[in-house]
């Protein structure tokens, strides 16, 4: 894990770090408390669409264009025995602190949320509701993000963030509807989708253009 963690800060620049280590969580807070809202399960939908929308603009910014056809930005990476490795820890790291920092932002507002409305209880079918939704965030980045990674350009992450706040809105009804079915398929697809989206990431970094032509 330590080296996985290493590989993961290698690839990543100070600035991005920055931007999304503390900016973008100081940001949600402050949003949160210029306009709280008026239950927990809605408190939750605006940090995932937040979230959804941020995670696939910052991805650009690190992995953006590495299943192109014509060549990886990391192509450097390749004329190391470590470099594809080294890949890949990052990409699994990468999913595992986007889950972590949403459950994190997201535990945090909610208990702002008790403390400023102290008339306000936890019940248990928010909490189900309110991971549903973590879940469901997770799930829609990585699927649109797998894509997204085909293309070389922020415009087309700027799109495709788009996209993802439609399917976020889309589902947030399906997740307060049908909460234990929604969850046990959205763990499943979590770990389908992320296993699946390392593999195409680095199949098509090995395989890429200029590794054919040769």
């Amino acid at each position: 894990m330590r080296r996985m963690i290493r590989s993961y800060l290698a690839l990543t620049p100070f600035l991005y770090r920055i931007v999304l280590f503390v900016f973008i969580p100081i940001a949600i807070i402050a949003m949160q408390q210029l306009f709280p809202m008026e239950d927990i399960v809605l408190c939750t939908f605006f940090i995932t669409l937040i979230m959804v929308f941020a995670e696939i603009l910052m991805d650009y910014w690190l992995f953006g264009g590495i299943s192109t056809r014509d060549g990886a930005k990391l192509e450097y990476l390749k004329t190391s025995n470590y470099g594809i490795k080294l890949m890949k820890n990052a990409l699994t790291i990468n999913m595992v602190r986007q889950l972590i920092e949403s459950s994190v932002m997201t535990i945090i507002n909610i208990i702002l949320f008790l403390v400023l409305n102290q008339g306000e209880s936890l019940r248990g079918k928010d909490v189900l509701v309110s991971t549903n939704l973590l879940l469901l965030e997770y799930v829609v980045v990585v699927m649109l993000l797998t894509v997204a990674r085909f293309f070389d350009g922020w415009q087309v992450n700027m799109f495709i963030s788009y996209a993802g706040v439609i399917l976020m809105l889309g589902g947030c009804y399906l997740v307060g509807k049908y909460v234990i079915i929604m969850f046990v398929l959205l763990v499943v697809l979590a770990l389908l989708l992320s296993a699946l989206s390392i593999n195409i990431a680095l199949k098509r970094v090995r395989e890429c253009y200029y590794d054919k032509a040769a």
